[in-house]
């Protein structure tokens, strides 16, 4: 079992606010398959069959900007949407894996996993009523990346706390009212909607909701709403006061 402390300064220096690790045993749990028609989650297994651990690593997003997503043409080939702030996150996370290859150790950067889940198991932070991940000290402010290695570094214990209480700001600042007491109604969601041009499962008001607070840089590129996130007041005094 390796000590983490000198895994997580190096990656502090690369620009990570928040670091945790979990063992092959818990994130073996993590759940998998399709979300919704949102996402599909992978197994750390199915990415890294030799991982014996998963270092998940939060990238403190401080401007708006970071919530740019930009569509492409699928005839141009390759991936045809991209988030700056996971582009951003991934490629500071092959920093870190780098930083293992080079002391003997095989390693991948991953986003496919569940990792808001993985956040949590590695003590980072609870999922929020507005299902995001809050930490005490950040907020909502992570995003996040994930580093599976065959080396096995020493655990931190899951976060066990409840950071929303009884607080419901992000559920009553949602204009579409996609989140609720039971979760998120994804097909609510403004993100959602502008992701699905064309789908039918949105309604039209969820449609008129976009055309107004969804900011757009081009035609090809929107502004990620935050409207629920900006609500939360987790960790808000510390980010009004970090640069």
């Amino acid at each position: 079992m390796l000590p983490s402390q000198e895994l997580k300064r190096i990656a502090q220096g690369i620009g990570f606010s928040a670091i945790g690790v979990v063992g092959n045993c818990r994130f073996a749990s993590l759940p998998v398959g399709p979300v919704e028609d949102a996402a599909t989650l992978a197994s750390p297994e199915s990415v890294l069959g030799t991982a014996k651990s998963m270092i998940v690593l939060g990238f403190r997003i401080w401007d708006s900007s970071f919530n740019l997503a930009a569509v492409r043409s699928a005839d141009l080939g390759g991936s045809n949407f991209h988030q700056l702030y996971a582009e951003v996150a991934a490629a500071k996370a092959w920093e870190v894996a780098h930083y293992l290859w080079s002391l003997g150790h095989e390693a991948i950067v991953t986003r496919a996993v569940c990792l808001k889940r993985a956040a949590v198991l590695a003590g980072i932070g609870a999922q929020g009523k507005n299902t995001v991940i809050v930490s005490p000290r950040h907020g909502e402010s992570l995003r996040f990346a994930a580093v599976l290695t065959a080396a096995e570094f020493e655990e931190d214990p899951a976060f066990a706390g409840d950071l929303c209480g009884d607080c419901s700001k992000c559920i009553d600042a949602c204009p579409t009212k996609a989140l609720g007491p039971r979760g998120i109604d994804i097909k609510r969601c403004m993100v959602y909607s502008v992701e699905h041009p064309q789908s039918a499962d949105v309604a039209s008001d969820v449609r008129a909701a976009e055309a107004r607070f969804i900011k757009r840089s081009t035609e090809n590129s929107f502004i990620e709403c935050t409207i629920c996130l900006s609500a939360c007041p987790v960790g808000k005094r510390y980010s009004e006061t970090y640069i």
